[in-house]
């Protein structure tokens, strides 16, 4: 008894249908990854947001025993680390309500000014126990 080989199998065309369906689906995957992205990137933000306030918050608290002229340029090393974080408000808000295609540009943009308002911190702070 001869064994037979298989037949080969029998290719179906592919039409531009197929395409346009794979393309779809490749284009929604890649949406649903950025989106999870996304979310999981403001999620982890508002939380180190929460923690910055609370930072600039204590050191507000620090400067209260300040006197005079120290305490005059305390109040203004924090006005300016809270306009910095009010900054970053409007910039989380243009990231929450960006495209997935422009999020990632947002996000690097979001991420420098976090970056620079977290070393303003340690710089006020600096000042502020050096002047106290």
């Amino acid at each position: 008894m001869t064994e037979q080989a298989p037949a080969p199998p029998t290719q179906t065309p592919i039409t531009a249908r197929d395409v346009k369906k794979e393309v779809k689906e490749a284009a929604d995957a890649t949406k649903t990854y950025l989106d999870k992205n996304k979310d999981q990137f403001i999620a982890s933000v508002d939380a180190q947001l929460k923690a910055l306030d609370t930072r600039i918050n204590e050191l507000g608290q620090k400067t209260e025993g300040l006197k005079d002229d120290t305490k005059v340029e305390a109040e203004k090393v924090l006005d300016g680390l809270r306009e910095k974080r009010g900054e970053l408000t409007q910039k989380l808000d243009e990231l929450k309500n960006s495209s997935a295609q422009s999020w990632q540009e947002l996000k690097s943009g979001f991420s420098a000014a976090m970056t620079d308002l977290e070393k303003a911190l340690e710089e006020a702070k600096n000042k502020i126990r050096k002047n106290s």
